[in-house]
């Protein structure tokens, strides 16, 4: 945003603030089944916001400044933050029937 005008940053903003949950509510209303997109953002970008990418941030910033044992845990910690994200993201798009949940 650098290089526009105090206006033009203002006008996008607001058609962003005003656009964004717009477009929410018209995908809920015409998508059925809106739990499982959120359940699969909420468990992809849960992950990857706060844990994933802040650890992958913190290897590459102190590259030659980590110890053995803080990349052996920021790796750890990338790995299984992986692993459930996935994890719930399939079971986010599982039928309800093949979870022992009735409908």
């Amino acid at each position: 945003m650098t290089g526009m005008s105090g206006l033009t940053r203002g006008i996008l903003s607001l058609t962003i603030r005003i656009g964004l949950p717009i477009s929410i509510i018209i995908v809920a209303i015409f998508v059925p089944s809106f739990d499982k997109i959120m359940a699969l953002l909420g468990s992809l970008a849960g992950f990857m916001i706060c844990i994933i990418l802040p650890c992958l941030f913190h290897l590459t910033l102190f590259k030659g400044q980590l110890s053995t044992k803080q990349q052996a845990l920021d790796w750890t910690l990338v790995v299984v933050a992986s692993i459930i994200s996935i994890t719930g993201t399939v079971f986010a798009f599982l039928p309800k029937s093949l979870l022992g949940i009735r409908e």
